[in-house]
């Protein structure tokens, strides 16, 4: 029986319990929409809402039809169902940035759910919208759809701990936990397995405070729970598969995990010192330069074979053995920790455990402590599954945080001030008051600390807020006339050199022409896919080294590293036996247009 059922059970009739649950119910959404909306309003007047990466303005582009030129479902990093539906409403109202209003949506709609499913003291929905805000500013202005993910899991997570219902509809209550999970799962799959361990560790925690733990009837609903997600989870799975399953998706899937090791993991093996094995599968040293540059869909050669043969050697010339990387990984855990990386983040975690451990020993909670144990326990193993991979950004570890802060703030609400508020309920002996007069001076001593952490913390988060939407605002203003620039010589295709666009992005809510754009990079995790194929061909164009030849595509750097010089592109094809001499056509900003004049 669930906490708010055995608060109801005391003196109602069933149908007075029922509407009692209803009325608080519509109460708490309410304050936590009008609470979110305000903050929504606040953040909009302040800031332009942008996306993160270029990484989620190729998805907007993929599903808009600003790539192909028509809306394309197939965007690669999402699964197919959810890809579909969004492309789908872009081809019934082409003008709406569907994609920016989902992902806003999505994150906003996430504090509201953790803001409505917290139960509710006064102005505690004002509080979590406020913590949202001094923490997690950069992540709701800079909108980012891994982060988007992690902020669906978290909300599930909430939602399912806090929630209440009759047990005869259990699963029926908790549809709304279930379509969350599913909807970041098919939004960012990755994103979602990390974090999914989190989510049971919370449904294992709830059915810890059932009164029988191993009844029938709790048996089938915390462990059939898990299981019908599991497999609403493999049916999005099977579904994209499906949608991806001819043979030119496989081969550029495969390309693509292979890509990924070895750009984001393993790294390209040096040149020099791997000379025969690049001999051996045909690749000189213009052609690895161009893996360097990740201009790499310059050249028809580097298909999907070469790729996973250079993926397959770079795993398997790892310099650290892995208890050598374990080790590392446990080293850097440690030094994160107590070297401040995430010094905001951590103070809030160590002031969590210290709160929840002290009060664990002072009161004789066993639960609590073995809850706190496992708690740690995972997060430390999440944690090294990162640092030994060697990838933590703050789109993977901010996520990470929030499910954790979650989680501790979820066994100081309703196990620790659930328990204290049923001795002040009843209050039937001096005891009892001498406890409820302590949990009240540890409850507003706890608020102030905590307030006082938050308001330290946040003020450094808003200035990072603050300081990123000044240089985005710089560095983006090039980056939409350089996009123009190429719109005013619509007969020609631009192919840019990657490292010189990693750093613009766009607004979710400007420059929402759908319209098809006749430019496209010349490598990143689209290339050599059959959107990239569909994009030359609406120019007529078959691949880039021939377009570029040819003169019906131009290419634009802005030369800021030596490796995105032109010179590149020169030596690739003097290799080939083509002697080239490039010309400058124009100029936006930092960016230079070349033509390559085949002599």
């Amino acid at each position: 029986m669930t906490d708010e059922k055995r608060k109801c059970s005391q003196g109602n009739t069933g149908t007075q319990c029922a509407e009692k649950s209803f009325s608080v119910t519509l109460r708490r959404t309410g304050i936590a929409c009008l609470t979110v909306a305000l903050l929504w309003m606040l953040l909009a007047l302040c800031f332009d809402f942008t996306y993160a990466l270029n990484d989620d303005t190729a998805l907007k582009d993929i599903l808009s039809g600003t790539y192909t030129g028509v809306p394309e479902a197939h965007n690669i990093q999402m699964l197919y169902p959810l890809s579909f539906a969004i492309s789908f409403l872009y081809r019934l109202v082409p003008g709406v940035p569907w994609f920016g209003v989902f992902l806003c949506l999505a994150q906003f709609g996430a504090v509201c759910v953790i803001a409505s499913a917290v139960p509710q003291y006064r102005g505690s929905a004002f509080v979590i919208a406020l913590s949202f805000l001094l923490l997690f500013s950069t992540e709701l202005v800079f909108i980012q759809y891994t982060v988007t993910s992690g902020f669906l899991m978290a909300a599930a997570m909430v939602r399912f701990y806090t929630a209440s219902g009759d047990d005869t509809s259990f699963f029926k209550d908790h549809i709304p936990e279930i379509l969350l999970v599913v909807c970041a799962f098919m939004l960012r799959t990755e994103m979602a397995l990390f974090l999914l361990p989190l989510f049971f560790l919370a449904v294992l925690f709830r059915w810890m405070k059932e009164n029988s733990f191993f009844s029938r009837q709790n048996v089938i609903h915390y462990v059939g729970l898990p299981m019908i997600l599991l497999g609403c989870m493999a049916l999005s799975v099977a579904a994209d598969r499906v949608a991806y399953g001819s043979e030119e998706w496989q081969t550029f899937r495969q390309f693509f995990d292979d890509r990924t090791s070895v750009y984001d993991f393993y790294g390209i093996p040096d040149y020099e010192q791997n000379r025969a094995f690049y001999e051996s599968i045909g690749i000189d040293e213009t052609q690895y330069e161009l893996l360097v540059n990740y201009n790499f869909d310059l050249d028809p050669a580097i298909d999907a074979q070469v790729m996973h043969e250079i993926a397959e050697y770079a795993a398997s010339h790892q310099e650290e053995s892995f208890g050598r990387r374990l080790y590392l990984s446990v080293y850097e855990y440690v030094y994160r920790f107590t070297h401040g990386q995430e010094l905001c983040f951590d103070l809030l975690v160590v002031f969590g455990y210290f709160l929840l451990f002290q009060i664990a020993v002072r009161k004789r909670k066993p639960a609590l402590l073995g809850k706190l144990f496992l708690l740690f326990s995972l997060r430390s193993a999440l944690w090294l599954f990162l640092l030994f991979r060697g990838r933590a950004p703050e789109r993977i570890t901010h996520p990470l945080y929030l499910m954790e802060l979650l989680l501790l703030a979820l066994l100081w609400w309703c196990d620790v001030t659930y328990s204290a508020e049923t001795a002040e309920a009843r209050q039937d002996s001096p005891d009892d008051r001498a406890a409820v007069r302590r949990y009240r001076f540890a409850q507003y001593t706890v608020g102030i600390l905590m307030g006082l952490l938050l308001i330290c913390c946040g003020a450094v988060m808003i200035r990072k807020t603050v300081d990123e939407a000044g240089r985005r605002e710089q560095i983006n203003t090039e980056w939409q006339e350089v996009k123009q620039y190429c719109r005013q010589h619509p007969d020609v295709f631009y192919y840019f050199d990657v490292y010189s666009t990693v750093a613009y992005s766009e607004k979710l809510f400007s420059d929402t022409d759908p319209s098809y754009r006749n430019f496209d990079l010349l490598g990143g995790w689209i290339a050599k896919s059959p959107l990239a194929e569909a994009k030359r061909s609406c120019m007529g164009m078959d691949t880039a080294d021939r377009a570029l030849l040819s003169g019906q595509a131009h290419f634009i750097t802005d030369g800021m590293r030596p490796e995105s010089d032109v010179a590149h592109i020169v030596a690739y094809f003097k290799a080939k036996g083509i002697d080239v001499e490039p010309e400058v056509m124009g100029r936006s900003g930092s960016f230079t247009d070349y033509r390559i004049n085949r002599l």
